[in-house]
């Protein structure tokens, strides 16, 4: 696991249940008052979600650092996509209730993999290295 030495991604992770239900609760706040079309909340869900897949493969396995500048990319690209291509009520720019569920989406996503964030590094060397022989050789005499 890449995650090790970097202290800011281990503070993402191991309180991202809590950043989690904050971030939920920005995007209620923020998606109660003004009327949205349900494909304009899936529109900023996806771009959530597809900022998250990067997020998470980024703390997971440590990839280069395009990895991060990809998922920053798409977070502050999409918008002016999403207004020019699909919904002209986006008005082409950032706004609090895009970010508060591409926010959400993506800490959801880092709270559903906190399991394999969290697990030590030795579970990929035990796949790469073969057991030893005397394990296999007790199995065959039980």
């Amino acid at each position: 696991m890449g995650m090790a030495g970097n202290k800011r991604t281990q503070f993402i992770v191991r309180w991202s249940p809590l950043l989690f239900a904050a971030a939920t609760i920005w995007a209620i706040l923020a998606w109660r008052h003004q009327p949205a079309s349900f494909g304009y909340f899936s529109a900023c869900v996806t771009v959530g979600l597809v900022c998250g897949v990067l997020v998470v493969a980024d703390f997971w396995k440590d990839f280069s650092p395009l990895i991060s500048m990809l998922w920053y990319m798409v977070f502050v690209s999409a918008p002016m996509f999403i207004g020019a291509f699909l919904y002209s009520d986006f008005e082409n720019k950032m706004n609090y209730r895009y970010m508060s569920v591409v926010v959400a989406s993506i800490l959801g996503l880092i709270v559903v993999f906190r399991g394999r964030l969290t697990r030590p590094a030795t579970g990929d060397a035990e796949q790469i290295v073969a057991r030893e022989p005397r394990e296999h050789v007790s199995l065959h005499h039980s």
